[in-house]
């Protein structure tokens, strides 16, 4: 493994899997942003020698292109230019880790690092929850996830879990069996509604998605009915009384009803600029001082600054319209990828490359049904995921052009028997 794909695993190892919050005495060492200068160097380095070493031209590198130009034209208008310049610096630092990726890892050996470094990042995450055990409090992970955010990365991760789980070599098995039940326990000990939900459709698309025989659907629905067995044994009845408001058709889901309305008035009110990229919170709060939303019956609803929680919301209220556009756009662009290269690989029978796919694709998914209810927008997760689809763009050209290669030599080799055959 080379200097700058070690450093580029580290830094998307940081940026997802947290080490610095679950140890704290990594704090002070500012990881982050040591390892995103590293990265940042290397790509200059490797724009500056030219040839292959460019990130590839395709549309979506060119859609987030626009998201951040739109993104620095509409910050003049924030409702708060500190907090939205914070957010920029934070995002550039993500952006960093996108083109490292696209840069320097290409090969299939290079898919195999960069799940490994997912499945790692569960590790870490999800562990911590074995050890502190199960308690009346929400588990998080420092700062950066509440729990909320904890559960959906680790239940968006899980597809990576499960390829593991059938694929080579034992200890990783085991590794990936230890990530899978300490996710379980991690995402109880979080409480989060959304993360049950999520579970659930991710234990569906585990057992049912894939094409596969009867024998191999049964043995996945076992699986998930040990794991399910393993979710009882664990839950608590604070997460159960939580669990049953899903159902209360009095719920507002933590008020996020009441958020969700204003936050549609505030786009209305500005629907080209936005409030500015990051500033969410604040504008939602000076709009609540001002007394410009409705009284509602919970009275803390009408004091309380509150996120968007739900990440469409949060870009069209900060960047306007055409920013939740181009956002919708990639996001299908990258689904259009996925669903393009798997049909591809099953023509070739590469069930191999196949299982990888669906990783990627079911992880995907599980987080855009998770960001509906979540302020998770242009994560690293979501970054990684987008890098990995166009891999497998990229994977596919090149197996299309070695065959192509063939064909031609065999052409060449046939071309002087033929003739001799004429004569």
């Amino acid at each position: 493994m080379s200097l700058q794909k070690l450093v580029i695993l580290c830094f998307m190892y940081i940026n997802i899997g947290r080490p610095q919050d679950v140890l704290e005495f990594l704090k002070p060492l500012s990881l982050g942003w040591v390892f995103g200068g590293m990265t940042m160097l290397f790509i200059l380095l490797a724009s500056d020698r030219g040839g292959e070493e460019k990130p590839p031209s395709r549309p979506e590198n060119r859609l987030i292109l626009y998201i951040l130009l739109w993104m620095v034209v509409t910050a003049p208008f924030s409702s708060h230019l500190g907090h939205t310049g914070r957010s920029i610096l934070e995002l550039l630092k993500t952006i960093v880790l996108y083109l490292g990726l696209l840069l320097f890892f290409r090969s299939k050996e290079d898919f195999r690092m960069v799940g490994r470094t997912l499945l790692f990042s569960v590790l870490t995450l999800s562990i911590s929850g074995v050890f502190t055990g199960i308690t009346e409090k929400r588990s998080s992970v420092g700062t950066f996830y509440d729990p909320n955010d904890l559960a959906l990365i680790l239940i968006a991760c899980i597809p990576f879990v499960t390829l593991h789980m059938k694929g080579q070599g034992l200890s990783i098995k085991i590794i990936a069996l230890l990530a899978g039940v300490a996710t379980i326990i991690q995402v109880v000990s979080t409480q989060s509604r959304m993360g049950f939900l999520l579970l659930i459709l991710a234990a569906f698309m585990y057992a049912f998605r894939e094409r596969a025989s009867l024998i191999t659907t049964a043995k996945r629905a076992v699986i998930v009915g040990i794991f399910g067995i393993l979710f009882l044994k664990v839950v608590t009845p604070e997460y159960m009384l939580r669990i049953q408001t899903i159902f209360d058709a009095n719920s507002t889901g933590s008020g996020r009803t009441y958020i969700w309305k204003r936050a549609v008035k505030m786009a209305n009110s500005r629907p080209l600029t936005g409030v500015g990229f990051g500033a969410f919170n604040s504008a939602y709060g000076q709009r609540l001082s001002r007394g410009d939303f409705e009284q509602v019956e919970d009275n803390k609803y009408n004091v309380a600054w509150k996120a968007s929680h739900n990440t469409y919301l949060k870009i069209l209220v900060e960047m306007g319209y055409p920013a939740l556009l181009l956002y919708l756009l990639l996001v299908w662009r990258i689904m259009k990828n996925l669903k393009n290269v798997k049909s591809r690989f099953n023509d070739a029978f590469d069930m191999e490359t196949c299982n990888k796919v669906n990783a990627v694709e079911g992880s995907l998914y599980l987080y855009l049904v998770g960001s509906f209810f979540l302020d998770q927008d242009f994560s690293s997760l979501f970054f990684v995921l987008t890098f990995l689809s166009i891999f497998f763009v990229r994977t596919g050209e090149t197996a299309d052009q070695e065959n192509a290669e063939q064909e031609d030599n065999f052409v060449l080799k046939e071309a002087p028997h033929a003739s001799n055959a004429i004569t």
